[in-house]
């Protein structure tokens, strides 16, 4: 009787997981449930929002949702996107990244009492200068 022959896999092939695509769509969702349709628009929306009230309390809540997302594509160890641009995880981890860091930023003025209000009206705040929508 012969039995089927079963192959050893060969020990040189490195298996990649690929990111599984209903992921990269679930992410993108996310990140869009977040920032709405436009990145840009959020962060001047937070932006006066703090100069009108001086609170920066909604700006740190969407950079924590922001960071919490960055970390959830962290943990799915997928390919290593610094290091292949064809990754299709990277194109949405550089969206998050830059989301995170503008909020970063707006954030971090805001809280050291920087003049918020001036830096907006001369447009040299990160956000105002920064591709945001454009990735």
């Amino acid at each position: 009787m012969n039995h089927p022959r079963h192959e050893q896999p060969d020990a040189s092939t490195d298996f990649v997981l690929q990111p599984d695509v209903d992921s990269i769509v679930k992410i993108n969702n996310s990140l869009k449930g977040i920032i709405g349709a436009s990145c840009r628009s959020l962060v001047d929306m937070l932006c006066r929002d703090y100069i009108d009230t001086g609170d920066y309390s909604h700006i740190w809540s969407v950079l924590s949702k922001v960071e919490g997302l960055e970390s959830r594509v962290r943990t799915l160890k997928w390919q290593h996107w610094a290091d292949d641009s064809n990754d299709p995880t990277k194109e949405i981890f550089d969206r998050i990244r830059s989301t995170s860091r503008v909020l970063e930023d707006l954030l971090m003025n805001a809280m050291e009492g920087t003049d918020v209000a001036q830096m907006y009206s001369r447009g040299i705040l990160l956000f105002q200068n920064y591709p945001l929508d454009t990735m």
